[in-house]
């Protein structure tokens, strides 16, 4: 793949990860946000893929872009969501984290990104088989 196409979309997905990061401390809307940051963020990655490039996308391409687009999306959800919620004192996120080392909430965040990169990957991947199904 193209790296300046590869560039484009690990910024479209680190924007789309500080936005559902913002998104997931707001108390009425974090449940969607978090289902988007679970299962959408991979759409963003493949369509832009499939408008820059006209040819096949297979399922191994297509897994790889989603998860690596997931991950960055969701690690950039966890910087952003972590300090969003200390400051405003989201679900008594405040006296949760009192005496936590950072180097837990870095693996936490990491593990975190690992799931959603999965989960991704897995979305992209039956995404991407109806994506060709119906193009032939």
């Amino acid at each position: 793949m193209d790296k300046t196409l590869n560039r484009q979309i690990i910024i479209n997905e680190a924007i789309a990860g500080i936005l559902f990061g913002i998104f997931g401390a707001i108390p009425v809307i974090n449940v969607i946000a978090l289902f988007s940051l679970f299962t959408l963020t991979n759409i963003f990655a493949l369509r832009y893929y499939l408008v820059r490039n006209s040819e096949k996308l297979e399922l191994k391409d297509s897994a790889i872009l989603s998860a690596i687009g997931g991950f960055i999306a969701a690690f950039c959800a966890c910087i952003v969501f972590i300090p969003v919620s200390l400051i405003f004192n989201v679900y008594g996120f405040y006296d949760l984290l009192n005496g936590v080392n950072i180097l837990v909430l870095i693996f936490l965040s990491f593990f975190f990104s690992i799931i959603c990169a999965m989960t991704n990957a897995f979305v992209g991947s039956i995404l991407i088989y109806v994506y060709n199904a119906f193009k032939k």
